[in-house]
């Protein structure tokens, strides 16, 4: 009997290119759905729509039942992908159309440039209300941008509840890698509201 998996979607988006870059990388947008929420929805898809660096696949993993962990969907959706690198966004939070190329261009800098050994990096974050109003901004990080060969060789932990992202920073330190952060940059706007989880925690 074939073990269950969560339902995957992979759209591509078409690369229109962005000047300066010789060499762009596909990056893989994964985004965990559980919760249905129109306004949510729309603000999420369209911050992805206009993202300034266009050469991605946005990958959708459906636990709308909440049947399967965090991190098991994470795992899954790193499965389904060829691009160099992953980026991961809750199904309930946005970001500024400048978040991919932030992230990626700064990453960059500081692997080739300053060669610094790392596999991810992320940025604190702008916290919003449930009708997107910014409220604070906090210097915890997301789950962040990710080398998938990295993610390939090391599957997130398929635990209960939150904690899944932490693991692997843990275990990329334990590896060697430098954790990359960006403290001045706040475009991943995080959702406040009462259902945080995404995942199956019981």
């Amino acid at each position: 009997m074939d073990e269950k998996i969560p339902t995957i979607f992979v759209d591509s988006q078409r690369d229109l290119g962005i000047k300066g870059f010789l060499q762009k990388p596909k990056i893989a947008i994964i985004v965990i759905q559980s919760r249905t929420n129109d306004a949510w929805e729309k603000a999420l898809f369209g911050s992805i729509q206009s993202q300034f660096y266009d050469f991605y696949d946005l990958i959708r993993v459906e636990n709308y039942d909440r049947e399967f962990t965090i991190g098991r969907c994470f795992n899954e959706a790193v499965k389904h992908t060829d691009a160099e690198y992953c980026f991961f966004i809750g199904d309930d939070d946005f970001i500024a159309p400048d978040c991919l190329i932030a992230h990626y261009s700064c990453f960059i800098y500081h692997t080739v440039l300053n060669q610094i050994n790392a596999v991810f990096i992320a940025s604190a974050m702008t916290l919003v209300n449930e009708e997107s109003n910014i409220i604070d901004f906090s210097h915890l990080h997301h789950t962040g941008l990710w080398k998938t060969d990295f993610l390939k060789k090391n599957k997130f932990v398929e635990m209960r509840g939150p904690g899944e992202d932490t693991k692997m920073r843990e275990e990329a330190e334990k590896q060697g890698f430098t954790s990359l952060f960006m403290e001045h940059y706040y475009g991943y706007y995080y959702r406040q509201h009462d259902d945080q989880i995404s995942g199956r925690k019981v």
